[in-house]
């Protein structure tokens, strides 16, 4: 389990997928980039999310070493039997103020049944916890999209 503080949970430009993936990254390794570095400016030059989305991503999935294990239009398909999700878990979601937005799902408390959800904080808790059911709100009903993929590391 990695410390809160050290996930990024805002973005400078629209590069919600870059943010993501470092969280994947530091989520998996512990490393991380901070955003306020020229290393940082570099990523979202070579990813093109300075003035829109994200194209470049597979050259930062690679420099990362990050690889999509499994993807799913249901975040519950990932259970398989079981209650707890593997993790990290990037969820393509839909919001009023950001449109199209990806966001990490790191943690879940089984207890209460919530999800921990970094760069989210329209609608999580200041420490980026929501209750499960209430992720519906978000998704997208874009067809033959994956909404959800399970990270993993080469």
């Amino acid at each position: 389990m990695r410390k809160w503080s050290g996930y990024l949970n805002t973005q400078k430009y629209s590069e919600c997928q870059l943010v993501t993936a470092i969280n994947a990254w530091y989520h998996l390794t512990g490393r991380s980039i901070a955003q306020d570095t020229e290393e940082y400016e570099a990523l979202v030059d070579r990813c093109c999310a300075r003035h829109g989305a994200a194209l470049g991503m597979q050259k930062i999935h690679q420099q990362f070493g990050l690889r999509i294990l499994a993807e799913h239009e249901s975040l519950w398909e990932f259970r398989k039997g079981s209650r707890t999700l593997p993790l990290p878990i990037e969820a393509c979601l839909w919001h009023k103020r950001t449109g199209f937005h990806s966001v990490l799902i790191v943690d879940q408390c089984l207890k209460t049944d919530c999800l921990r959800i970094t760069n989210f904080r329209q609608v999580t808790s200041g420490e980026g916890w929501m209750f499960s059911e209430d992720l519906y709100q978000y998704e997208h009903r874009a067809p033959a999209m994956a909404k959800y993929r399970l990270f993993g590391v080469k």
